[in-house]
């Protein structure tokens, strides 16, 4: 169950495989990043702050790209997976529930509305990273 109590949840798309990439040695679970949900496809360049997701009977809507703090850096062992995890701008995004309902594993994540007005998530990170 997804409660409207959790403004925003951290989803995360592909992350793991820039991981694995540069730390192959290490075992990788899903979850390792702190993501709530995990999926293939919805690349940050696709999505737009602003648009709506369906995921199970809940409803999101995508609020910012999501960067990571030190604790990613303490599960690495390396502060330096923080700065490969923001040059890859694969950096996962926030979600807001706009809809309590029910997620389970499987669920398609469907795209509802989309807000092609809104920069996209890649753009977002691209403008944070130029601005130091």
């Amino acid at each position: 169950m997804v409660a409207s109590t959790r403004l925003s949840t951290p989803i995360h798309l592909n992350t793991t495989n820039t991981g694995s990439q540069k730390y192959p040695d290490m075992e990788m679970p899903w979850g390792t990043f702190g993501e709530n949900f995990t999926t293939e496809g919805l690349l940050e360049s696709e999505v737009h702050v602003g648009d709506r997701l369906g995921i199970g009977s809940a409803e999101f809507a995508v609020t910012q790209p999501r960067f990571p703090c030190y604790k990613l850096g303490l599960r690495f062992g390396t502060q330096a997976i923080l700065k490969t995890f923001l040059d890859s701008e694969r950096s996962g995004y926030y979600l807001k529930v706009l809809r309590e309902g029910k997620v389970k594993a499987g669920d398609p994540i469907r795209t509802l509305e989309v807000n092609e007005n809104s920069p996209s998530i890649t753009s977002m990170v691209q403008m944070i990273k130029r601005s130091g």
